[in-house]
């Protein structure tokens, strides 16, 4: 039985054997050389082409489970391709090392032998695995391995089924006689025979239908036929590549259906192998279909041997090629292309080797035109090398620029000068960079040379007008300086300023702005940023001369383009004298001649002086008298003047100590304060509001222009006065759209007088609750700015209302259901209105709200209580009580004793009940003149 088991296993192996021996003489060995082994092998046609030849050979065989390709790379078995779909957990890319590799899977790379391996597990399971070498045609050194992995249990499984019968013929061999030991014996080996005919049979047929490459038995120039080979002469494939049926290519000669083009080679090839001066031979050709279209085919001639006619028989392998030709195509033609692109590219592109004679490998067709020389001789230095073009006196500095470059991996860009075929000298810019393989090393320089000749010339004559320039400037009797803006760096000076300030050319070159002009050094840093960005300014500075005395001087200056960067050009005048005529008028240097308050030149020297200090939170107000120039043309220049003189007296009394005051333009005042924080700086404001809420009341305080004020802080040391004085200014206008006094203010008034023309009842109503609602706002001691936007909300609230037939609101009855449904769209209609006039959308959702009731059953939105807006909450008492004490055409008013009790009744329900008390303990115990 040992025995019997052991033949069985040799027979299963020998078939195993073979089968791989079989694929591995499909596979083409020079589409596995191009291997690399790595993940760019995915790309590749060899690649993909392998890989699909071992998953049809995987899924046609059910006892194959593996079949893969091998090699060995850095002393490492490598996966090359193999059969398992990408998406497979058992995929195998390629690159992937093999750590379970056995001396078995060593040694058909080191000997060159075939092996069986016993079985071996591995990751993957235990398997039984076929080795076969792949072997370089020409050398015959063994480079890669063919495997195919059999399942250990499978395989053994597989013996024992073969071994049922053996089992059978002993238990008989056992009842017969002796007698007829040999007849059976020879029946035996009959038997056997026969089966491994038939299994040898099954496996060429499986092998033979199911190969994915076309095979034919060529019987000289004519498909063998079905009476010399049987049904076996060709296989499916075949027929599928050159779409002819058994039939057709049984009567067709190959040499007809060859491509023209493609015969005569392949004639050669086929008269040399039935010499037998060749045993084969492999050629790519093409083939015509019945339809007339081209296949292109790898087609490999091998003999036929072990056969009767095999001298005039051979095998004929067939591959489809047509995909990769194909690809090639486009290849070619994109390399076409990028030829073309580099022919018509400006100059000259190259590929050279890093030498020293820059050894070109490619130059494009603009070589001529640049040098005169054309590409193909300086082609491998053939009539000369491009280092031989280079100006003599350039070539160490291009080898000691690309020296420096290539190690970073940074592009080249350099300019120099060649010289022509014809003797000429041309400045060309060179830009380029290395070409590296895998390791870092250098493999190539790549890149363009373009003729900057004209270029160079203008920039020869640009540089002719700056001497003719600076000839004109070092000879003009001004002082002439020219400033690097962020350093402060003198770059350039003139003679006069040598002579000025006692300091050599050189000693200036070598100075700063900062070590002649005395003022602050940051703060001449600032201003040389402001000449950069606005454009020219002047300046008066005290420089000090290298003799120790200081001079007065002007300093004109403007920002120009030089050396391809923007420098400041100073132009400066000794004004020393004019300084000292102006120092006996400082007090005018830094005071208002009207009003004999500090200017604006003080107020920016203590701002910037209490900067400096750190005397942080550092506060600005910004004020701005309303209607300023409507009273000047009005009442004349001289009143005008009158009345600043009378602001600027009681914004003195006012500010006293407590800050610094100014007149900073025509009608503007500012004020500096320190150490202050913002609710400190609220009740400032509110201190110089009530200076003239508080005023008597007097019949021309309507007419005399008042102030509103706008405040900012700074909170730290980056915020200039510029950018606070913005801030403070968009305070100080906001704040005028609800001021009493200002100008702006009749913005209001001009509203209501356009909305309310339908109804003066209304308009009157509206009055009234915008005085009313401020009252109470003042009682319930709300700030300054929150009254003024409650009254002007007050004012406004039934804007909404222009929208609204005059017919309602003026009907003397009371409202029906679909009147009244039109009427309550008023507060929508109100608020839309404000929130397209930008400077009345802060109130808008307070107008919105004022019909809302305290108990949540108002409309539009059904707020309850505290959801409702308290500036809302407060013009609704003030609207219900206004509207309660006037006639209305379908209602009498109530007096104010009946109007109290009505309150108090929807107290809590309609209205707030806290403000209902407010108004009427506080706001109706004042008289009516008052409050209105």
């Amino acid at each position: 039985m040992h025995f019997q088991w052991r033949r069985y296993q040799v027979s299963a192996a020998s078939e195993a054997i073979n089968l791989a021996q079989s694929v591995e003489a499909l596979l083409h060995t020079e589409h596995i050389m191009e291997l690399s082994g790595s993940l760019d092998d995915l790309d590749k046609t060899d690649y993909n082409s392998t890989k699909s030849s071992l998953m049809r050979l995987s899924e046609i065989s059910n006892a194959i489970r593996f079949a893969y390709i091998y090699g060995e790379k850095d002393g490492q078995i490598t996966f090359l391709v193999d059969s398992e779909p990408p998406d497979s957990e058992d995929y195998s890319p390629p690159g992937q090392i093999y750590v379970e590799a056995t001396d078995s899977t060593w040694k058909p790379l080191l000997t060159g032998e075939m092996v069986l391996t016993e079985p071996e597990t591995d990751r993957w399971g235990t398997w039984i695995s076929v080795l076969v070498p792949i072997k370089d045609s020409i050398h015959g050194v063994s480079f890669a391995v063919f495997g195919i992995d059999y399942d250990a249990a499978a395989w053994y499984a597989k013996v024992w089924a073969r071994m049922i019968s053996d089992f059978i013929i002993i238990a008989i061999f056992l009842l017969l006689s002796a007698t007829i030991l040999h007849i059976w014996i020879h029946h035996q080996m009959y038997k056997n025979l026969s089966q491994k005919l038939e299994l040898d049979e099954a496996l060429y047929h499986s092998i033979f239908e199911q190969a994915p490459i076309g095979i034919a038995v060529v019987n000289n120039n004519i498909i063998a036929s079905q009476l010399q080979m049987g049904d076996v002469s060709i296989n499916p494939m075949f027929t599928k590549i050159l779409q002819r049926s058994n039939q057709e290519l049984q009567n067709i000669a190959w040499s007809d259906i060859t491509h023209p083009d493609d015969l005569q080679s392949d004639m050669v090839q086929f008269n040399r192998f039935q010499k037998g001066e060749i045993s084969g031979y492999v050629m790519e050709k093409r083939y015509i279909r019945p339809n007339g279209s081209i296949i292109w085919t790898n087609m490999k001639i091998s003999p036929l041997v072990g056969i009767p006619f095999q001298n005039t028989m051979h095998l004929c392998l067939l591959e489809d090629i047509s995909a990769r030709k194909e690809a090639e195509a486009s290849l070619k033609e994109s390399e076409r292309s990028k030829s073309v692109l580099v022919s018509n590219l400006p100059g000259l592109a190259y590929r050279c080797d890093y030498d020293d004679n820059w050894t070109m490998r490619f130059v494009s067709d603009g070589c001529f035109e640049l040098t005169g020389y054309s590409a193909n001789m300086l082609i491998k230095n053939r009539d000369i090398s491009f280092n031989d073009i280079i100006a003599p006196e350039y070539h160490e500095k291009l080898q000691n620029e690309w020296a420096q470059v290539l190690p970073k991996k940074l592009p080249l860009k350099s300019e120099y000068e060649i010289v022509t075929a014809d003797g000429c000298r041309k400045w060309v810019l060179e830009m380029g960079e290395g070409v590296y393989n895998e390791q870092g090393e250098v493999e190539a320089l790549e890149g363009i040379i373009l003729d900057i000749t004209d270029r160079k010339k203008s920039e020869e004559e640009i540089q002719k007008m700056l001497r003719r320039t600076q000839s004109m400037i070092n000879n003009h009797q001004a002082i002439m300086l020219l400033i690097e803006p962020m350093s402060g760096r003198i770059i350039e000076a003139n003679k006069a300023a040598t002579e000025f300030y006692g300091y050599s050319n050189e000693e200036l070159l070598q100075m700063n702005i900062q070590d002649i002009n005395m003022m602050d050094s940051e703060q001449i840093y600032m201003m040389r940023l402001k000449v950069l960005e606005q454009g020219q300014k002047y300046f008066t500075f005290p420089h000090r001369l290298k003799s120790g005395e200081t001079r007065i001087v002007d300093v004109y200056s403007s920002p120009i383009d030089y050396d391809d960067r923007k420098v400041l050009f100073s132009i400066i005048f000794d004004v020393t004298e004019r300084a000292e005529i102006a120092k006996q008028n400082e007090y005018l240097a830094y005071h208002d001649y009207l009003t004999g308050l500090y200017n604006r030149r003080h107020y920016e020297e203590e701002f910037q002086r209490q900067v400096e200090r750190n005397d942080f939170p550092i506060g600005i107000f910004l004020g701005d008298v309303d209607g300023f120039k409507v009273y000047n043309d009005t009442y004349g220049h001289s009143e005008g003047d009158k009345v600043l003189r009378k602001i600027a007296e009681n914004l003195r009394t006012l500010v006293g100590h407590d800050g610094t005051l100014a007149r900073v333009g025509g009608d503007e005042f500012s004020i500096i304060v320190s150490g202050k924080h913002k609710l400190e700086m609220q009740r400032y404001l509110d201190k110089l509001n009530h200076e003239y809420d508080n005023a008597p009341n007097d019949s021309t305080m309507d007419e005399q222009p008042t102030i509103s004020w706008g405040y900012a802080l700074q909170r730290k040391k980056d915020d200039t006065l510029d950018s606070l004085e913005e801030e403070a200014e968009a305070f100080m206008y906001n704040r005028k759209f609800y001021s009493h006094h200002s100008l702006r203010s009749k913005t209001v008034n001009t509203i209501m007088e356009t909305l309310f023309t339908k109804s003066e009842r209304e308009k009157n109503h509206s009055e009234r609750v915008g005085l009313l609602s401020e009252a109470i706002a003042k009682h319930m001691h709300l700030s300054n700015e929150a009254i003024d936007k409650i009254r002007v909300a007050g004012f406004l609230h039934d804007i909404g209302k222009i929208g609204i037939d005059e017919a309602i609101l003026n009907k003397p009855g009371k409202l029906d259901a679909n009147e009244w449904e039109i009427m309550k769209l008023h507060p929508a209609k109100s608020a839309g209105i404000l929130n397209k006039t930008h400077e009345y959308q802060e109130i808008s959702d307070i107008v919105l709200s004022h019909h809302e009731r305290y108990d949540g059953h108002g409309y539009p939105g059904k707020l309850q209580a505290e959801a409702i807006p308290l500036a809302a909450r407060i013009i609704a008492v003030a609207d219900t009580y206004d509207a309660i004490t006037n006639d209305r055409p379908y209602k009498k008013a109530l007096n104010r004793s009946a109007a109290i009790t009505e309150l108090k009744k929807i107290a809590g329900t309609q209205l707030d009940p806290e403000i209902v008390s407010i108004f009427i303990d506080n706001v109706l115990g004042e008289s009516e003149e008052d409050i209105l």
